[in-house]
């Protein structure tokens, strides 16, 4: 975020984790909470909730997504160009940007 210039929070959901990853998560200054409800969705609703943040970055800890480029990602929905940006692991098959907008 600070590359990108941008303020905010990290957030990690916890769905029943044994490999101390929140703990590592708190460490390096998350914030974490615990989601009891099992499964990918109910981690994924969780942390919706809780963001106290005006714009949600949604990415997996397993650096799945290039947060490299957060910057770009979050630029349309903070110019108000639009509501939401989806970004794609597949950058080869992407074909150029998606924007939605509602309005």
């Amino acid at each position: 975020m600070a590359q990108a210039g941008l303020s905010g929070e990290v957030l990690v959901v916890d769905n029943g984790s044994t490999d101390g990853s929140k703990e590592l998560a708190a460490g390096a200054g998350a914030r974490v909470v615990a989601e009891e409800r099992r499964g990918y969705g109910s981690a994924l609703r969780r942390g919706i909730a809780e963001a106290r943040g005006s714009i949600i970055v949604m990415a997996d800890a397993d650096c799945t997504y290039d947060l490299s480029r957060l910057d770009e990602l979050t630029a349309p929905v903070a110019d108000g160009t639009a509501d939401m940006v989806l970004g794609s692991r597949f950058d080869r098959l992407n074909r150029g940007p998606c924007l939605y907008s509602t309005g």
